[in-house]
């Protein structure tokens, strides 16, 4: 049976990501966002406002007969929707909890600002990339920051989506470098933004979008379990 995927505020790369499972893809998007180069023959799209005060009443009458798979976000904003979705529809994944617990971080915005981009399974935590910038007349990247604050930078990462409760997924944190002070300031369980994943990407061979896609779906890809799981050994 074709897995069917509810993606939340998806843009035109993600909605690629999603179609290339060839999995049923179900788009939500708010009311106004182009939507023209989302939909191919196996998709359905919504509009609607996923942060109303009536989206559970939509999750229940018009997505649970159409017997979703998963509820993923793609975009800050679909975070808590989409924890909303799982929980009327009784799917895994993210709570709505955890989603304000990575929002609110652990720390103070000083310092040097960073990009972390991660991916989970289990509970075991991997740090994809660090992205830096924009800097002055240049855009983002990839960056390896001193030997002593990327040691505590990753243990305070993983520390912080472990207190968070955190199992499974992407997840993107806005840290603070001060010193040798290492802080997480917010934090969200989706692909990070804009060009962050393309980024991430070129650098890692690392395709975030399609790795959560497929991880909340269970396909067994090869990808984030395997290389996480082999890295852990």
């Amino acid at each position: 049976m074709v897995p069917r995927l509810v993606v939340i505020e998806a843009d035109v790369d993600s909605a690629r990501a999603a179609h290339s499972l060839g999995c049923h893809t179900v788009f939500l998007q708010p009311p106004g966002s182009p939507v023209e180069e989302l939909v191919d023959a196996e998709s359905q799209l919504y509009s609607v406002d996923c942060a109303g005060a009536l989206f559970p009443e939509f999750v229940d009458t018009v997505l649970r007969p159409l017997a979703p798979d998963a509820v993923v976000p793609a975009a800050e904003t679909g975070a808590l929707p989409a924890a909303v979705a799982r929980a009327v529809l009784g799917l895994p994944g993210t709570s709505a909890e955890t989603v304000r617990r990575l929002r609110e971080g652990a720390g103070v915005a000083r310092g040097r600002a960073l990009g972390v981009q991660t991916f989970s399974v289990g509970g075991r935590h991997r740090v994809l990339a660090v992205v830096g910038g924009p800097s002055e007349g240049g855009g983002l990247e990839i960056v390896s920051p001193e030997s002593g604050p990327a040691a505590d930078l990753e243990k305070t990462v993983c520390g912080f989506l472990e207190r968070a409760g955190l199992t499974d997924g992407p997840a993107y944190l806005t840290v603070a470098l001060d010193g040798g002070r290492v802080d997480v300031v917010s934090g969200v369980d989706c692909p990070g933004p804009g060009d962050v994943p393309a980024l991430v990407r070129q650098a890692t061979g690392v395709d975030v979008r399609r790795w959560a896609f497929a991880h909340a779906l269970g396909i067994p890809s090869g990808e984030p379990g395997a290389v996480i799981a082999e890295e852990g050994a």
